[in-house]
């Protein structure tokens, strides 16, 4: 038996004993998603292409955050029932106020929801979704608009 397949079956001898799936379930190599469904779930990064954040050299004379630039950023939760299900909770990270990044602003717009942001250690926030229930084709959700300002961080550091 090579490597893989080694691999392969022992994963899918410890998932099935976890999750009660039968080898057949893994044995027609389909995407997880055929499987189990789609799970959509993505960010952006904000990424400047006007070529002013890119040095070929560190500035003299100059240490510390440097070059601040504005941002929107939404950080956001969408759940739509497939059935009825009761006392939901949902969560995801979000930003936080740091050296480098400064929050000017921050909105949360809840839709059938209770929604908040919370700090859960120095650097890692949280945005938290409630709802009471849900019911097929319904949509909860909860979106955290950001007005942020970033930094490029240089402290003339040694190679």
């Amino acid at each position: 038996m090579d490597r893989r397949a080694f691999l392969r079956s022992s994963g899918c001898a410890a998932l099935g004993t976890a999750f009660g799936l039968t080898a057949a379930t893994f044995a027609s190599r389909r995407p997880f998603e055929e499987h189990f469904g789609p799970r959509p779930a993505y960010s952006i990064i904000p990424v400047v292409g006007d070529g002013r954040w890119v040095w070929t050299n560190p500035p003299e004379g100059q240490t510390g955050y440097l070059e601040p630039r504005d941002y929107e950023l939404k950080v956001g939760i969408e759940l739509e029932g497939t059935g009825n299900a009761a006392q939901i909770k949902a969560s995801t990270v979000a930003p936080l106020e740091l050296p480098e990044q400064r929050i000017k602003d921050v909105r949360i717009q809840p839709q059938g929801c209770e929604a908040g942001l919370r700090q859960l250690a120095p650097e890692a926030g949280q945005l938290m979704l409630a709802a009471p229930g849900i019911v097929a084709g319904q949509i909860v959700s909860a979106v955290a608009t950001y007005r942020i300002t970033l930094h490029k961080e240089y402290h003339a550091y040694a190679k």
